[in-house]
């Protein structure tokens, strides 16, 4: 069989040759609303056919499938990193509250993976997960990030719940809406 050859990417990685289709029901997720309306099953690709790219973030996904399928893999490109010590990742590392078991797997994924999606409910605690993710980051790599909201009043809000979880352990700023 021929190789699935990527080429590892910041941000994206790019499939340069082999049978991508064979790698499709790893970059792919099932919509379950859309599922539900139309009486079947119904995907959301994030994989971009012009391009041939997905997010990096997906990466252990394909490499899964392809091992699962024995299907050989070549990745091009990929960067050493040194990896999380995903131990600093605590029940009360944060002020005010203690994290919830699902908030502390949700956060050791997004940092084992480097990327990645958190699909987590209404109040669930996704500033939360955030909050403990720019703090492991911040302490073990002195890495800065950036949070974009599409509100106004969303702005303000994790704002100040950035401050409110992380004390004075990290800085919090605020762009947007007439603030620098």
């Amino acid at each position: 069989m021929k190789p699935i050859v990527i080429q590892y990417g910041y941000g994206m990685c790019k499939v340069l040759s082999g049978p991508v289709r064979k790698i499709m029901p790893s970059l792919r997720v099932k919509d379950g609303w859309a599922s539900y309306k139309r009486g079947q099953d119904v995907y959301i690709s994030f994989y971009e056919w012009g391009s041939q790219q997905f997010p990096t973030g997906l990466l252990s996904r394909v490499e899964r499938r392809c091992e699962e399928k024995s299907i050989p893999l070549h990745v091009r490109g990929r960067r050493d990193v040194k990896p999380v010590n995903l131990d600093a990742i605590r029940r009360d590392m944060l002020f005010g509250i203690e994290m919830r078991d699902n908030q502390i797997k949700a956060a050791k994924d997004l940092l084992r993976h480097e990327r990645g999606f958190a699909a987590i409910a209404t109040n669930g605690g996704k500033t939360e997960v955030m909050a403990c993710v720019s703090s492991v980051l911040s302490s073990q790599f002195g890495m800065r990030g950036l949070i974009v909201v599409p509100r106004k009043l969303l702005l303000f809000q994790t704002a100040a719940r950035f401050k409110k979880r992380l004390g004075r352990s990290l800085s919090v700023g605020r762009i947007g809406s007439g603030l620098k």
